[in-house]
Order: C-alpha cells, then structure tokens, then sequence
C-alpha cells in the first residue's frame, strides 16, 4: 500500500507519548492516520519536491497499541522527555523530529504486516470504482462513514474560526457547504450549528452525497499536495482552466453536478500531483 501525505506527530495523552505518523488528506479525520512501523519505505520531500530523506523505516524498538513508558520495553523517551513508539536508528533524533513537526510531505510504502493495519478505505483507491466500493458497504457502514466524513468536512469554529478542510483551499464555511450541492448545504447549515447532534447522521443519507464527500476529499488531497498554501489553492480553483473548457474549477465545483466535480479532481491530479 502507497500513502501519500504529511508527517505527524501524534500527542498521545496516554501513556503520553509521540507516534510517528502519516496523514492521507483524502481520507476524513483520524481516518486519513497511518502509524510508521519498522519495515515501512519512506520518502520525504522538501519544498521544490526533491528528496530531503528517505530509507528504511528501522527503529529501535516495536510500535504497541498497549505499549507503556514506565518500563521501556516498547516506548523510549528522548531528549525533551517525551516518549515515543520508536527511534530511527542512524538519524539525527532533532533531525528526525522536525521532519514531522515541520509536516514534510512524504510517501509511504508499507512494509510488512504491523499492529496499526486496517482494511483500505473505501475512499482510498481509484476514482472511477468510488460509487461501486461505497455501494458495497452495509447501511451501517455507509451511515457510519457519512457522519464520520461529513463531520470532518463541516469543521468546527464560528465564521470567524471556522475550520474544516476548505479553509486550506481559502474558502469560507459558506463556500464549504455549497460544495456538497444545493440539495444539501441547508440542511448541512443547520447541522454544523446543532450542538446537540451527537450520533445522528446530521443530513439524511444518500450515496450520491457521500459519493460527493468521498471525490472532495480526494480534491482536499490533490490541493495540500500540489499547491503550498490556501492563497495559492483558491487562485487555482478561481482561475480559468483550459483542461476544464476554460471554466474556473469553483465554477464547476459550486454548480452541483457529479460530473462537474469529478472533472475538477481530474484536472486536479493531472495539474498537481
């Protein structure tokens, strides 16, 4: 499996501690989390898109889901005093450290099977088998993925603190609801403002709006990747595209079609990534 991404450094409150991770922008939230794991191959770039490391994945010692720092066995604790799931053998700690607090784009290759694999994302894989792959799920499952991901894009925060992952494109939470369709961002509206919606799935479901989180996603991935800051991905979107007819990808994007979105990841890849 490939994960392209941006290294993280996952604060973990118990047993207090770091895990170094990769985060997939196409997929929602702690979803889109992969831990690194001795045997995994990595790359990281720097910010033309050249090689800043890369090499073997080789710590000192196993990641554990139920690893604990008191006796050392599975986490080990650096110079800050923090402890974490493994050190990089034959590479600077402070190096190594600021790679991910820095959120260095990388690409990860997985190596052999470790405790953090899940089962592929159903909005991992190629585009033109989304719809087959979510039609597949059970309604449990489907429903589950539709609060997961439309909570991810909702964000939190007021108009003035609002983040969700538009906000990395300079958009605004109003442009952010448009994007799920006219038929939806009403009702999304509403839901982002309940506090008390909890579980519920705060808009009815149905595939196609979950079809149109999935290929969004993959859009949010796209532009992290490609462009380095919101400034630059909202120019993008705003400005006329000869692989679009011409037409500004927020044009397409806000107009509400399927079809108009799954042109501007297309354009998206072919441009970015």
């Amino acid at each position: 499996m490939k994960i392209r991404g941006f290294l993280e450094e996952i604060v973990e409150a118990n047993p207090g501690g770091v895990i170094w991770s990769i985060r997939d922008p196409s997929l929602p939230g702690e979803e889109g989390l992969y831990a690194l794991e001795s045997g995994d191959e990595l790359r990281v770039l720097d910010g033309t898109g050249g090689t800043l490391w890369e090499g073997m994945v080789s710590f000192d010692r196993l990641a554990s889901r139920s690893g604990s720092c008191p006796d050392g066995d599975l986490l080990a604790e650096d110079p800050r005093g923090m402890w974490h799931h493994g050190t990089q053998l034959d590479v600077d700690r402070g190096f190594w450290r600021r790679l991910f607090a820095e959120h260095r784009r990388a690409v990860l290759r997985r190596g052999p099977p470790n405790p953090w694999d899940r089962a592929p994302h159903p909005f991992s894989g190629p585009a033109d088998g989304l719809a087959a792959r979510l039609a597949a799920l059970s309604p449990a499952q489907a429903e589950a993925l539709l609060r997961s991901a439309l909570g991810a894009w909702l964000g939190s925060g007021d108009s003035t603190a609002w983040r969700g992952p538009a906000h990395a494109w300079g958009l605004g939470p109003a442009e952010a609801l448009g994007l799920l369709g006219p038929s939806s961002a009403e009702g999304a509206e509403e839901a982002a403002s309940d506090p008390c919606r909890g579980e519920r799935t705060p808009l009815p479901f149905s595939l196609p709006l979950l079809e149109r989180l999935g290929r969004l996603f993959g859009l949010n991935a796209a532009l992290l990747w490609g462009l380095p800051d919101a400034s630059s991905r909202a120019a993008w979107l705003a400005s006329a595209n000869a692989r679009l007819g011409d037409l500004p990808p927020l044009q397409l994007l806000l107009g509400g079609e399927m079809e108009g979105l799954v042109r501007v990841l297309e354009a998206a890849r072919a441009d970015l990534v």
